[in-house]
C-alpha cells in the first residue's frame, strides 16, 4: 500500500513539474518569531530576505520552549510536507534541528520528507549537538542518513555528522556543507559620548556565563566611569543569586527589534559563555558596531579576536573584568575594534555575503530533487 501511494506521489510530482518553469519552493521548518534562542533568530533573518532563484516559505514547529500546541504544530508541518510533495513546483525541505526534544520533533519531519522522496536538508543548530549525538548515536544516525544534505555551523558538528553517517549501506551518506549564520547590517551610527552601555543578551544562566559576568562586574563597580551593564533576556533557574550591583540593569526579555536598538546605542557587547556555536547575538552586536568580549568556544574565535574585541578564558571573572576595563579606559582602541567588527560582518556574515551562498545551496537541493524525480 505504501509503495503504491509513493508511486502515485512520484507521478504527480514528475508530470506537474514539467509543466511549470517557475522558481522552486524551499520550505523551512523550525522555530522562528519572538522566541529566545539562536535558531529562531536565524530563521527570522532568512524570512526577511528577498530571493531571486527560490521562493522561501517558513513553517513553525513550535512557538516557544513550552508551547502547549507543539504537537499540533508538528502535525500541521507533516501535512505541509505532504502538500509540498503534491505541489506542481520543484521543491525542497530544510529542517532546522537542535538537540533533545527538538531533534526528535523535527527529525520526524526529515523522516517523512525522505519517505515521500522529497529532497531534504538538515540544518543543525545548538551548541550541545555533539554531546547529544554521543548519547543518542542511533537516533541521530537514523535521522541524518535520511537527509540529502546536512548544513553544519561548526567544525565540531560537521565532524560529528561525518563520523556517524559514513559507511554502511542502509542509505546514502548525506553531503555535509558548512554554512555561516548571517545578520542584517545595522545602521552605521556612533554611540553618544555619554552612552556608556555594555550589553549581554540571551537566556541569563550558567551556559551563557552570566554568573561569571556578575562576578567580574564586582571588580568594576568602584571604578567604571559611569558605565552600565544591561542584561537582556529571561533569567535561568540555575542562577540562585541575582546581586544588586551598582551599574547593573536587569532588563528582562524584550522584543528583538528593541534589542537591536539597544545595540545601536552600546559600544561593548559581552557573552562569556561556557558553551556556544556561533551566537547570533555576537554577530548582531558586531553588525551594529559593538566590540565584543567573549570566550573561545564553538566558532566564536572566528569572529572575536584582538582586532574586534577580546577573548577570555571560560569561567575566568578576573580576566573578564580586565578585558572590560581595558575597553572602558581606552576609547580609541574600543572604537577601532568596533570598526573592525563591523567590517568583518560586512565581508563574511552579512546578508549581502551569505545570502548568495545559502540561496544557491537551497536551489541546488531542489534541482537535485527535480533530476531524481524525473529519473
Amino acid at each position: 500500500m505504501i509503495s503504491y501511494l509513493l508511486g502515485k506521489l512520484r507521478v504527480v510530482g514528475r508530470s506537474s513539474s514539467r509543466q511549470h518553469d517557475g522558481r522552486p519552493v524551499v520550505a523551512h521548518f523550525g522555530q522562528y518569531g519572538e522566541i529566545p534562542g539562536g535558531m529562531a533568530q536565524v530563521l527570522n533573518e532568512y524570512m526577511r530576505w528577498d530571493y531571486h532563484r527560490i521562493i522561501l516559505r517558513g513553517y513553525r514547529t513550535t512557538a516557544d520552549r513550552h508551547d502547549p500546541f507543539a504537537v499540533l504544530r508538528t502535525l500541521g508541518c507533516l501535512t505541509r510536507i505532504i502538500e509540498l510533495r503534491l505541489s506542481s513546483r520543484d521543491k525542497a525541505c530544510v529542517v532546522h534541528v537542535s538537540q533533545g526534544g527538538s531533534f526528535v520533533r523535527e527529525g520526524l519531519l526529515v523522516w517523512l520528507a525522505d519517505l515521500l522522496r522529497l529532497p531534504v536538508a538538515v540544518h543543525i543548530h545548538g551548541s550541545r549537538f555533539a554531546a547529544f549525538a554521543s548519547r543518542h548515536p542511533d537516533l541521530v544516525k537514523f535521522v541524518l542518513r535520511r537527509a540529502d544534505v546536512v548544513f553544519a555551523l561548526t567544525t565540531e558538528t560537521a565532524e560529528t555528522v561525518r563520523r556517524l553517517t559514513e559507511g554502511g549501506s542502509e542509505t546514502a551518506e548525506p553531503r555535509i556543507e558548512m554554512v555561516p549564520n548571517a545578520v542584517s547590517l545595522g545602521p552605521v551610527t556612533s554611540a553618544a559620548a555619554d552612552s556608556k552601555h555594555i550589553v549581554m543578551a540571551g537566556v541569563l544562566g550558567q551556559r551563557k556565563g552570566v554568573d561569571v559576568l556578575l562576578e567580574a562586574w564586582k571588580f568594576l563597580t568602584d571604578d567604571n566611569d559611569g558605565w552600565t551593564l544591561q542584561l537582556v533576556g529571561p533569567r535561568s533557574d540555575d542562577i540562585r543569586e541575582w546581586p544588586k550591583l551598582s551599574g547593573v540593569e536587569y532588563i528582562g526579555p524584550e522584543d528583538h527589534g528593541d534589542l537591536l536598538s539597544r545595540l545601536e546605542n552600546a559600544e561593548i557587547a559581552v557573552l562569556v559563555a561556557r558553551d556556544e556555536a556561533l551566537p547570533m547575538f555576537i554577530l548582531e552586536a558586531m553588525a551594529h558596531g559593538c566590540c565584543v568580549v567573549s570566550t573561545p568556544v564553538g566558532q566564536i574565535p572566528d569572529v572575536v579576536s584582538e582586532s574586534t574585541g577580546a577573548l577570555v578564558p571560560v569561567g575566568d571573572a578576573h580576566a573578564t573584568a580586565k578585558a572590560l576595563r581595558q575597553l572602558i579606559e581606552n576609547p580609541h582602541e574600543r572604537r577601532q575594534k568596533s570598526v573592525n567588527a563591523r567590517l568583518l560582518i560586512e565581508s563574511k556574515y552579512s546578508e549581502q555575503s551569505a545570502k548568495p551562498v545559502l540561496e544557491n545551496a537551497w536551489w541546488k537541493l531542489a534541482d537535485e530533487g527535480r533530476v531524481r524525480d524525473a529519473s
